[in-house]
């Protein structure tokens, strides 16, 4: 995964979501995670055969506002212990890279500001607490 700046606009986030390099670690995780194929009865195996290309057309396509995420594959799948069965959705092999190269790309971003934000509220109730004390 490509080392990336914290500070960045959208249009470097966007560029970095949409990179080929970008999309091929994205692709490197789903593989890891395994799954099903989604909607489109394209496995993770039929992906990778031709995945410089897929990986190209699809950066293409998100690069030129062509990119449209299809309805989740319903599943039923059975509850533990029970008789009873529970709904999932599958994402196509393509939905779950883009997925996967934004939670990547946005994950450090915002995880960085999450952290900033909380040292700056322990901070105030840090220093409230000292002049409620004061008084």
């Amino acid at each position: 995964m490509e080392q990336l700046d914290l500070n960045l606009g959208f249009g470097d986030i966007f560029e970095n979501v949409t990179s080929p390099s970008q999309l091929r670690a994205a692709f490197a995780a789903v593989k890891r995670n395994r799954g099903v194929p989604g909607s489109d009865d394209v496995s993770i195996e039929d992906y990778e055969v031709d995945l410089e290309c897929n990986l190209g057309l699809l950066s293409a396509d998100l690069r030129n506002w062509r990119y449209r995420p299809q309805p989740a594959q319903r599943v039923l799948i059975p509850k533990p212990g029970t008789t009873k069965t529970r709904k999932i959705g599958i994402p196509r092999v393509c939905d779950r890279i883009v997925q996967c190269s934004l939670k990547q790309s946005l994950e450090p971003i915002l995880t960085r500001r999450s952290r900033r934000a909380a040292l700056v509220f322990a901070l105030v109730v840090a220093n409230a607490s000292v002049v409620a004390t004061a008084l």
